[in-house]
């Protein structure tokens, strides 16, 4: 009962973002660049909530092979973070300013927190820098969780101050919108940091991502 309590929020907003998925994959135009990337991104976040839900729902679970399942996923949870964000960035850099194009030298910069990111996650199951998993099958943040953690928040804060800094290119109806779009996810994400057990970054990203498709049907009319 105590692990439903934990994930019923995230069964709720992957089967919610699922079908929004679905109606927009149906309805909106995939050669479209900001359709595009919203697709991208509620794949990766629903992808997200399915790793992080498995995570809990294994936990703590006597069998000694799932000890092995849970490092596989941890190391998905961790390494698909950071790279969720950085189309999170994208998307909402695309969303704010159509016109230009992030350059080679911009996106090479953008990534590297990325492929930081990959090799400590990578390596976390042999030396448990970022998490670990005890032989009670019980995980635990290792010393680097926090690196790992700003990495992934990065994205989200750049995002926020793009909105910010573009504010008067932005319509005035949209830029509520896209200031809670911006936020939502990096509230979650800090108290999901502060309070061990709490699950709210992804679910969070996934409600914003639903608000968000009645922008781009808006914007298709």
């Amino acid at each position: 009962m105590n692990t439903f309590l934990r994930i019923d929020i995230n069964i709720a907003a992957f089967i919610l973002l699922g079908i929004v998925f679905f109606i927009a994959f149906t309805n909106l135009d995939r050669r479209d660049k900001l359709n595009k990337k919203f697709l991208t991104t509620s794949m990766i976040i629903m992808l997200e909530i399915f790793f992080e839900t498995a995570t809990c729902i294994i936990n703590k679970s006597p069998e000694h092979i799932l000890i092995y399942v849970s490092y596989f996923i941890h190391t998905c949870v961790f390494f698909t973070a950071p790279i969720l964000t950085y189309y999170w960035f994208s998307f909402i850099y695309t969303w704010v300013t159509p016109d230009e194009r992030i350059t080679k030298i911009k996106q090479v910069i953008l990534l590297l927190p990325v492929a930081v990111n990959s090799v400590i996650t990578l390596l976390s199951p042999y030396y448990g820098w970022i998490f670990y998993i005890t032989q009670e099958n019980v995980y635990q943040r290792g010393p680097f969780f926090i690196i790992s953690s700003a990495m992934t928040y990065l994205y989200l804060i750049c995002s926020f101050f793009v909105i910010l800094k573009q504010k008067k290119r932005i319509m005035k109806q949209d830029f509520i919108p896209m200031v809670i779009f911006g936020i939502l996810p990096m509230i979650g994400g800090i108290l999901q940091t502060m309070f061990y057990g709490v699950l709210l970054m992804w679910s969070s990203a996934a409600f914003s991502l639903v608000v968000v498709y009645n922008f781009l049907q808006q914007r298709m009319i």
